[in-house]
């Protein structure tokens, strides 16, 4: 008896610094650098004997699911499986303090009865294929599942019913009848009303919100442009609802909802949103989105549009493993307490972390053709390579003129009308843009965020005129 106290009392220490230790590593990343945390595999923890399923625990991850970011605990949420690949429903958490993986719940043991219940004999949710529609509910302190789809062992029904479990107390409880489910819907939480939201997936898929608080649901709008597929992956920031994935990015207005969603014509980079169900998460801090799709490079979206590659730092030497074919969905979430992002992508792997740059800024894009006057043919401006992080950097080419024709220049004028920047330009050449302090034709230093107006003109007379805007 006496012998155990001094045991005890070690344990508990070696617990306590051993938090510590893994809470200053995760303070220590540096901006424009990954982490990874070593000895990190979920499969770990796996229970034993593992629940059936032709793909075994690596479905979990493998098979179109995703997570969700507990804030109250600090933990990233796995939740996964489904269809013939995997028959557990056993929940996972990473937790951020210690750098381990948990098994917040054990499986059920009959894994029969009736799949379009939604459920298995013992009442708790079936093991399902969770692509976005999974989240944790700060207001509840539950992390639910908004219906189900794919679920074992064929895949062939759907449900709308949801559950939600309470880490406390380690039990699932029936909370309500989603308004939208079904393959490849996703949910999101608005950082500024807690409310939650939904965009079915299929068909004339609606969108709809739910309030925690009064457990109640309102459809505003339905999906007018076909089947809306399930490679993609929500977040909420901004007062927007914003989807990527399958070569689209894809926005709700959550002040506007009855209105229908808007396939965004972006600018800057696509690797984001040529991806399959890719990372995607909202910065609360930075207040943009942050996208990943395997691999070391990190882009940043602002709802004007705006796609940038993130700068990363010439000391990163980490380089996280590559994004799950089937998609990646919430398993990339940001971490608020820690203005971090992190990613799993298989059991198997380590969990990797970064750190936005201090300073990111998006770059100007067109919002408008204010007119355009023909020379010798019609005048085509197109901006290119337009990502920077510190004010606009690009290339102007001129098209549908004849080389040669006369000698044309590049104005930029602000809003009062005053000449800021001025740069001759070569019909079919590519021409260096830049607006960042120092560039050659910039007259004027430390340009305020807001509307600007270029144009394009030769022999006293004006080309081509559009409006620009910093988006920020």
């Amino acid at each position: 008896m006496y012998s155990s106290k001094p045991f005890c009392l070690f344990s508990i220490c070696a617990s306590l610094i051993c938090a510590a230790v893994s809470a200053d590593v995760l303070d220590d990343i540096k901006p424009g650098e990954w982490y990874e945390a070593p000895n990190s595999n979920l499969v770990t923890v796996k229970p034993l004997p593992t629940p059936y399923g032709q793909n075994g625990i690596g479905a979990v991850m493998d098979s179109w699911s995703g997570g969700a970011f507990d804030t109250k605990r600090n933990r990233l949420i796995v939740w996964g499986g489904g269809h013939g690949d995997y028959s557990g429903n056993e929940i996972y958490v990473f937790d951020i303090a210690t750098l381990k993986w948990l098994r917040a719940s054990d499986p059920s043991t009959d894994v029969g009865g009736t799949e379009a219940t939604g459920i298995y004999p013992d009442g708790n949710p079936r093991s399902r294929h969770t692509y976005d529609y999974i989240q944790y509910v700060p207001s509840l302190d539950r992390f639910c599942t908004f219906g189900g789809s794919a679920m074992y062992p064929t895949a062939g029904t759907s449900t709308n019913k949801t559950h939600c479990f309470d880490f406390d107390a380690k039990k699932w409880t029936y909370t309500t009848d989603a308004a939208a489910w079904g393959f490849g819907t996703m949910a999101g939480r608005d950082p500024e009303t807690g409310l939650i939201w939904l965009a079915g997936g299929g068909n004339n898929a609606a969108f709809v919100q739910w309030d925690p608080a009064k457990n109640a649901w309102q459809t505003f709008s339905h999906y007018n442009k076909g089947w809306f597929e399930y490679y993609h992956t929500g977040a909420i920031g901004k007062g927007k609802f914003v989807a990527v994935g399958m070569g689209k990015t894809i926005q709700w207005d959550l002040k506007n909802p009855t209105a229908q969603s808007v396939e965004v014509a972006t600018v800057g980079p696509t690797t984001v949103p040529a991806g399959q169900s890719p990372g995607f998460a909202f910065n609360e801090k930075g207040g943009y989105f942050v996208g990943w799709n395997g691999g070391k490079d990190v882009f940043a979206y602002s709802t004007n549009g705006a796609w940038i590659k993130v700068d990363l730092s010439a000391n990163n030497k980490v380089t996280p493993t590559a994004a799950v074919p089937n998609g990646t969905y919430g398993r990339f979430q940001y971490i608020p307490s820690k203005d971090l992002f992190m990613v799993v992508n298989r059991v198997n792997e380590n969990v990797f972390f970064f750190r936005m740059p201090a300073n990111v800024v998006f770059p100007v894009g067109i919002k408008e053709i204010r007119g355009e006057h023909p020379l010798n043919g019609k005048v085509e401006i197109h901006i290119l390579d337009g990502a920077s992080l510190a004010g606009f950097r690009g290339t102007i080419r001129l098209g549908g003129l004849e080389s040669g024709s006369e000698k044309l220049t590049c104005r930029i004028f602000s809003a009062r009308n005053e000449l800021i920047y001025e740069q001759p330009l070569a019909v079919g050449q590519n021409t260096p843009i830049s607006l960042q302090n120092g560039a050659p034709g910039l007259l004027r230093r430390d340009l305020a965020p807001g509307a600007y107006f270029m144009e394009v003109g030769g022999r006293d007379r004006v080309l081509a005129y559009r409006r620009l805007a910093f988006l920020q």
